[in-house]
């Protein structure tokens, strides 16, 4: 009898482990683990749908436009607009007719002229659509992001040690002063100034930049002061690194999480940022929209986005209770109704 009692009990620990083991082989760990329950008490239906015949990148809004660029090749170093009212695509503004193609990292529009940054050449140029005529700054080091506010500048990147550095720069008077960003992810995170790395998002209040892999943003003021951090609903995710056969060269780690897709600032201080839950291409209708109460560093609600032509979406805007989503091949405009 005790004979029979003991093989059932190896029986049944084999079967438990076998079956935990089955759990630790199929947990997905790419998921992202939050903090606490998303609240939904908005729906979105869709109004229209857009077809794009080119591949469109950072989507802003002008003047009943929006406006884009593409980092294709046929498409580089142009500036695109939709008018909003008849939803047709004015003619093309090339920013730099003289050169083949120009990868823009980021533009502004103030005052009917065009700034836009190449990092590549550490660039910021402004250029006049109506006389053609740019003006050309080059910036001392290599830099990663930069957010423009007239002629301020918020410089963002990292050193030879990949350290992450804030500074200020004025075009005019060329003046660079350092920027203090304290916060305890700078020693956390090995590499910093690439693990949270991101874009800057602005409105008349704030600068915020958000990082691509962190849950924590960023809040500068309109003189590009360091406010104070925001973390986000999810926990904290690791940031891994690898190196090239040889050792010389460090690489990001194809695998790690990317859920902050993009954001959007909005002139009631409502940060809305698109986050990816899988943060996996191949994952579908995995994607929210977190909004989060600036002024109050807290986090209010979110909405529920699906694919569109078996595209996630990209980019998202928000403008008169309007909902932009700008997908691979699709750009969508969708209703917000309270649920």
């Amino acid at each position: 009898m005790k004979s029979k009692i003991f093989k059932i009990s190896i029986i049944l620990g084999i079967s438990i482990l076998s079956i935990f083991a089955f759990y630790l082989l199929n947990k997905d760990y790419s998921k992202l683990s939050l903090n606490q329950e998303r609240i939904f008490k908005h729906s979105i239906n869709l109004e229209k749908s857009i077809p794009l015949d080119k591949k469109l990148s950072l989507m802003k809004y002008n003047n009943n436009q929006l406006c884009f660029v593409s980092w294709t090749d046929n498409n580089q170093g142009k500036l695109f607009s939709l008018n909003l009212q008849n939803y047709k695509f004015e003619p093309e503004v090339d920013l730099n007719p003289e050169l083949e193609s120009i990868i823009i990292n980021n533009y502004y529009i103030e005052n009917e002229n065009i700034s836009y940054i190449n990092k590549a050449s550490k660039s910021i140029i402004s250029f006049d659509p109506k006389s053609k005529l740019k003006s050309t700054t080059i910036y001392n080091k290599n830099f990663s992001r930069i957010s423009k506010i007239g002629s301020n500048l918020l410089v963002s990147g990292w050193d030879d040690n990949y350290n992450m550095y804030f500074e200020k720069y004025n075009i005019k008077t060329k003046v660079t002063s350092e920027v203090k960003v304290q916060d305890n992810y700078f020693s956390e995170y090995k590499n910093n100034g690439i693990a949270l790395d991101g874009v800057y998002y602005e409105n008349e209040k704030y600068t915020i930049l958000l990082p691509y892999a962190i849950n924590r943003v960023y809040i500068f003021d309109r003189d590009f002061n360091y406010n104070r951090k925001l973390d986000l609903i999810f926990n904290k995710t690791a940031f891994k690194f690898r190196y090239t056969k040889d050792k010389s060269d460090l690489m990001v780690d194809p695998n790690n999480l990317n859920p902050n897709l993009s954001g959007f600032l909005d002139k009631n201080d409502l940060f809305y940022i698109l986050t990816d839950q899988s943060t996996k291409w191949n994952n579908r209708n995995q994607c929210y929209i977190d909004i989060y109460d600036v002024n109050n560093d807290k986090y209010l609600n979110s909405i529920k986005i699906g694919d569109y032509n078996n595209s996630k979406p990209r980019s998202i805007l928000i403008n008169n209770n309007k909902l932009y989503v700008l997908f691979e091949e699709n750009l969508n405009i969708y209703n917000i109704n309270e649920k």
